[in-house]
């Protein structure tokens, strides 16, 4: 796949990850880093191509190391490097820059990179499907999900202080995590344990997991989005990249005791970002992280009143609904 060229220099792209990993490239007439060409004997000189990974070496990379490990690089004159880059985060931008060739990251984050005008497409994917598997010796007892029907396995059959529940904050639909949720609260019983669910951030989704009976929780989703200009407040959220708040004077959020919104307005943000200045980052960050706490807030003490069935009405229409742009991100 191909895109423009910038600077006279062509770009490779990036690599795109969420429960499916993703890969991506930029330029037109593109080559890797070290061009390929042939001496004058007529060998091709090895190209080197320079991979930025998303994280440390995992199972999301097996791929390629495998390829690596088996020559199948070098039977396409290729030598690859890969790195993990000292922000993770930054992939998509690196390649953009032509720092690297090729980076592993988020699907979701490709949504973004098209906002930012990055130089950047997906070409492919190294995991087409989640990783999460049971698995067990042909000749033993369990043979299907039906064997161990009622049974605690995993870290719940474990003397750890919580549960994890993972795996259902990816590419699925709400009603699907819904469900799966449904499923493995009950199968808990009545297990005194904290239950963690992995990598879910937005306030609806939040709101809907407590309702399951979630207790803990941890995303990227609310420092993500804001980083983009996306803040949540009161029944949804606010576009600060739109042209509607260039010359608007109130703030974010009126009842909002974060430093955004007590000091700043929303029309000094959008120029923030449309400065590229870091301080827009911050100041959105700040703002979503302090909606995301005053919302738990508010169900914990809905929950110790005894009203959370009576207020679910009132608190889903505070936290509004679930972008389709959200619902890509909840990889986290």
């Amino acid at each position: 796949m191909r895109s423009k060229k910038r600077n006279g220099r062509s770009r490779l792209l990036a690599v795109g990850v969420a429960l499916s990993v993703m890969l991506v490239a930029c330029g037109e007439d593109a080559e890797p880093s070290g061009g390929g060409s042939e001496t004058g004997g007529g060998t091709a000189e090895a190209a080197t191509l320079r991979v930025a990974l998303d994280w440390f070496p995992n199972p999301d990379h097996v791929a390629l190391y495998y390829a690596q490990d088996n020559g199948f690089f070098d039977d396409q004159n290729l030598t690859v490097e890969f790195e993990v880059p000292s922000d993770v985060t930054a992939g998509l931008k690196l390649v953009a820059s032509n720092r690297f060739d090729l980076s592993v990251f988020y699907q979701g984050d490709m949504f973004f990179a098209a906002q930012e005008g990055l130089p950047v497409i997906a070409v492919g994917s190294l995991v087409p499907q989640p990783l999460n598997s049971l698995m067990a010796l042909h000749d033993s007892k369990v043979q299907g999900p039906e064997t161990v029907k009622g049974a605690t396995i995993g870290v719940a059959g474990l003397p750890f202080d919580g549960i994890c529940i993972g795996g259902l904050a990816g590419d699925e639909t709400p009603d699907e995590r819904d469900a799966a949720l449904d499923v493995a609260v009950a199968a808990l019983g009545d297990d005194p344990r904290p239950r963690y669910l992995m990598g879910l951030g937005s306030p609806a989704d939040l709101l809907e997991a407590v309702h399951r009976g979630i207790d803990l929780f941890d995303s990227v989703l609310p420092a993500r989005v804001a980083r983009n200009g996306q803040l949540w407040v009161p029944g949804g959220r606010l576009n600060l990249r739109n042209r509607v708040f260039l010359d608007d004077p109130g703030p974010v959020q009126d009842d909002c005791p974060c430093l955004l919104c007590r000091r700043f307005s929303r029309a000094y943000l959008a120029h923030l970002f449309r400065a590229k200045e870091l301080l827009a980052y911050r100041l959105a960050t700040c703002h979503n992280l302090t909606f995301t706490l005053d919302f738990m807030a508010r169900i914990r003490a809905s929950i110790r009143a005894g009203a959370f069935p009576a207020e679910m009405s009132e608190l889903r229409s505070r936290a509004g609904r679930i972008s389709g742009g959200e619902v890509a991100e909840q990889s986290a």
